[in-house]
């Protein structure tokens, strides 16, 4: 749709788009731009990797207790928050997502989250990322790490 010289395209997907322009005097300017997360979205993914303890069977593998027979590669459900790195550090958000037997899990959250900060809280056994983290386009965080990335270092030592 063209308005005051400015035409708006929506709906577009994450993609390599090649974009030329021709203006009245037959000169061309050609551009390329990626699009790789639109600035609204609809929805943000946090990539989360974490063990449970008392499910945990080292080497790196938890065991599968929610249904060993039909579900093997997945071993429990967890709730995960997001909390306002301000004081009183208030739920934002709160969701529930299966973790599978390797420790990892996907989550989704509301557009309304992105680029935001929020300190992560996994409620198997209240846990809660050291720092505030910025959810933007690639979310990845790894509670497995040594030394944690968990408030007090309260992540469990992995062999």
């Amino acid at each position: 749709m063209l308005v005051n010289d400015t035409i708006t395209f929506s709906g577009l997907s994450p993609a390599v788009y090649n974009l030329s322009v021709t203006d009245a005097n037959g000169c061309v300017v050609a551009t390329q731009h990626t699009l790789s997360n639109p600035n609204n979205p609809c929805y943000v993914t946090l990539s989360l990797k974490l063990f449970i303890q008392g499910f945990y069977h080292s080497p790196a593998y938890m065991n599968a207790v929610i249904d060993p027979v039909t579900s093997p590669g997945i071993c429990d459900t967890t709730s995960v928050e997001l909390h306002d790195f301000h004081t009183p550090f208030s739920i934002q958000y709160k969701t529930t997502c299966y973790l599978d037997t390797t420790g990892n899990s996907q989550v989704v959250f509301p557009g309304s989250a992105w680029m935001n900060n929020y300190y992560i809280v996994v409620n198997s056994i209240e846990t809660w990322s050291k720092y505030p983290v910025q959810l933007g386009e690639f979310n990845y965080f790894d509670f497995t790490v040594n030394p944690g990335p968990a408030f007090k270092n309260f992540g469990l030592k992995t062999d």
